[in-house]
């Protein structure tokens, strides 16, 4: 109960603040929204603050669509000269209801899922390039050969990774599934003939159930799983790469400079692909599987996870 009363206080702290008489100000600064009150949100607003060079409002929706409603509503009738939406929740709502104010949004993953293109909307990509990601694998994990990748079929990706792998040298082996439920059979013949199996940002395949089915699957066969999540990499992946939340800040700040200073349409920017990573692995999956890291490696990862498998 404690938990619920401090949100709602929140919530409605957020609201009283753009109806009280600091709403002018307020609005005369370019906005921030954030979907939540997330940690992982403070260094891409602390980048955007430092780079943008006009003032900064940062409002929380809370993750309720309650309190989105009434902070976009109170926008609507003083709109901002820009909203930097930080997840999903709070770039949709900006985008359905304020249309025609330019948004630029960050962290979300596949934001074609939710509508965010189009006249006024510019973005910043929240998946790692893949060159990136398997030139990370062959540096941490040298004596990976064959990574697999479950992917539904006429994905997008599968090109892109096929040419990635064999630019670093490695051999990618896809399993095509139909439908969600296909993911387990898939997932049991791919363990037995690669090193390891790559979970990408495939929403028909990259559900918590499916993750968990091969999270242990794999465990069972003792090759690891690498992700492109941190998420992922507290729920079990050996290794993760992730876009640099913080250049995620400052690269939307640049966006933002294009449409607000040099009157670029936002929907005439190409969206802007991560420039920055951050590597994860999971020290408690690494003994699990009685893998050898070079610990000069360690040096090279922003963060390594002491949790065991499944905590």
């Amino acid at each position: 109960m404690k938990t619920t009363a401090t949100s709602v206080e929140r919530a409605l702290l957020v609201v009283a603040l753009l109806c009280g008489p600091r709403v002018a100000s307020a609005i005369d600064s370019v906005v921030v929204l954030k979907s939540d009150d997330l940690s992982a949100y403070e260094a891409p607003i602390q980048a955007f603050q430092e780079g943008i060079g006009r003032p900064v409002t940062v409002l929380d929706i809370q993750g309720q669509k309650a309190v989105a409603r009434e902070v976009v509503t109170r926008l609507r009738f003083d709109p901002p000269p820009l909203v930097f939406a930080l997840g999903a929740k709070a770039a949709w709502m900006v985008h359905e209801q304020m249309p025609r104010v330019p948004l630029v949004y960050g962290m979300i993953q596949n934001p074609r899922r939710y509508g965010l293109a189009g006249e006024a909307v510019a973005g910043v990509a929240h998946e790692i390039p893949y060159d990136i990601l398997m030139s990370q694998i062959q540096l941490f994990l040298p004596d990976v050969r064959k990574v697999g990748v479950i992917l539904t079929n006429q994905s997008p990706t599968a090109q892109a990774l096929r040419q990635a792998a064999e630019a670093a040298g490695l051999e990618l082996d896809i399993s095509s599934v139909q439908t969600s439920r296909d993911v387990r059979g898939a997932c049991v013949r791919l363990s037995k003939r690669v090193d390891a199996v790559l979970v990408v940002n495939d929403p028909e395949v990259l559900t918590p159930e499916n993750f968990r089915f091969i999270r242990e699957q794999t465990r069972r066969r003792g090759i690891p799983v690498l992700a492109t999540s941190e998420i992922l990499a507290r729920a079990g992946a050996l290794l993760s790469v992730v876009p640099d939340y913080r250049e995620t800040g400052v690269q939307a700040a640049a966006l933002a400079r294009q449409i607000l200073d040099e009157d670029e349409r936002p929907e005439n920017l190409p969206l802007a692909l991560p420039q920055g990573a951050r590597v994860l692995l999971n020290r408690g999956v690494m003994r699990s599987l009685d893998l050898d890291i070079d610990p000069l490696l360690l040096d090279f990862t922003d963060e390594v996870i002491e949790d065991e498998i499944g905590r």
